[in-house]
């Protein structure tokens, strides 16, 4: 190939990642614009728990005013170093949230009371569950709240993640599945490759490919400080096929690209047989019959 057919080939290359990131943008754009008010009152179910858990240890002292709010643009500055719990309801959260924040129903007791406590928060969640919560963190540490729709914060350059469908051919875009041949292939042979597992971990520890590190899906996002974000080969895989997408879509999200995805899940890769699995033994037996 000469050099002016390489050169075209980059740069249609280009123009078609440029194409697809673009389309990747346009259609998270629609979807942060169609958020709808939902039935709330699993709304109120979450938070009520919490608030039950927390409303004794509230001092009579705490008064929040409207000091405490935060925007858009100072959230994406303090991010980095903040604790971001998500208010609302943990099916809204599943379907939109900001990077790294935390669902309130499973904030964990021990956490880091130092760093700034953002609480996402939207006209969906009452305003007095809001204050019940703000006020109980506020005893030891400093606490904001972040009440601007995640459109806003998107707008801003803010990461806002949404949840993938295997049918949508803009979230399809987003990973490199891999046939079970050559998943097999390079599992086996690739040394500088990174597995990442992402089933259960009882089901991680039942059966595994070699040198797997198991992070559930559930956890991915929570526990992106372990992922493998400078390494040039990753392979991802699940249970099946739709969780091995959900797992190559999210770590896309979360800017970790070139990830190949397995086109099945892990029983399809263990069970799998290719020719090179083939015994002489059956080969043999194969022909004695014609």
């Amino acid at each position: 190939m000469n050099k002016s057919k390489i050169f075209f080939s980059i740069m249609a290359l280009l123009l078609l990642a440029t194409f697809i990131t673009t389309l990747q943008r346009y259609d998270k754009s629609i979807k942060l614009k169609k958020e709808i008010p939902k039935n709330n009152s699993s709304i109120k179910t979450d938070l009520e728990k919490t608030s039950a858990k927390t409303q004794e240890q509230i001092p009579n002292n705490i008064h929040p005013t409207n000091t405490n709010s935060i925007t858009a643009k100072e959230l994406l500055q303090s991010q980095r170093n903040a604790i971001l719990i998500d208010l609302r309801n943990y099916a809204l959260y599943k379907e939109a949230h900001i990077k790294g924040s935390i669902p309130i129903t499973k904030f964990p007791d021990d956490y880091d009371k130092t760093k700034l406590i953002v609480l996402i928060t939207d006209n969906k969640v009452s305003n007095s569950d809001t204050q019940t919560i703000l006020s109980a963190f506020s005893q030891e540490s400093t606490v904001k709240i972040y009440s601007d729709d995640l459109r806003t914060f998107d707008e801003r350059g803010g990461n806002v993640i949404l949840q993938n469908n295997i049918d949508d051919l803009v979230d399809l875009s987003k990973v490199t599945f891999i046939n079970l041949k050559e998943a097999k292939k390079i599992t086996q042979e690739d040394d500088e490759l990174t597995i990442i597992d992402v089933r259960r971990i009882g089901n991680f520890e039942n059966s595994h490919i070699n040198k797997a590190i198991n992070i559930p899906y559930l956890e991915l996002e929570q526990r992106y400080s372990e992922l493998p974000i400078f390494s040039k080969k990753i392979f991802v895989y699940g249970a099946n096929k739709k969780q091995s997408f959900l797992a190559g879509a999210l770590l896309s999200d979360l800017g970790i690209f070139g990830v190949k995805v397995l086109d099945g899940g892990y029983e399809d890769l263990k069970n799998f047989k290719s020719e090179k699995d083939i015994t002489f033994y059956e080969v043999d037996k194969k022909n004695s019959t014609k």
